[in-house]
């Protein structure tokens, strides 16, 4: 996948990194709610054991699935934080700005105090840059 395409993706694979650690805390608790409750029906009662079981089970293997993806999008986040780790100075504060805080081109602009084409030039450098390490 291109680099550019690849600091695009930063934001989006932050929030589902940190929609499915909610999703996990959540399972977590509804397993261990399950948990706890089967423990008083195995005594008053058998013959729900098995739905319980399945139940459990099925929720295990979602929060492996969910473990698994937040895996995925950690790695993904990390490389791109180690991209943009490998920049001077200048450069990782316009990455950041542009990929890490979403802010259009024109705030990167104001807050680094150089005109729109100036930042452009930069940008088209780091890029190169980038793709050629990478």
């Amino acid at each position: 996948m291109d680099i550019k395409k690849r600091l695009y993706r930063y934001s989006d694979l932050k929030l589902e990194h940190e929609q499915l650690k909610e999703r996990i805390d959540s399972l977590r608790e509804q397993l261990t709610s399950i948990r706890s409750q089967t423990f008083d029906d195995v005594v008053a009662c058998s013959g729900s054991s098995d739905k319980i079981g399945d139940m459990i089970s099925t929720l295990s293997n979602l929060e492996t699935l969910y473990i698994r993806k937040s895996n995925e999008l950690m790695k993904e986040i990390i490389f791109i934080e180690r991209l943009i780790n490998q920049l001077e100075s200048r450069d990782r504060i316009l990455m950041r700005k542009k990929y890490i805080e979403c802010k259009t081109w024109e705030t990167v602009c104001v807050e680094m105090n150089y005109s729109y084409r100036g930042i452009q030039k930069i940008h088209s450098k780091i890029l190169q840059s980038l793709r050629n390490s990478a």
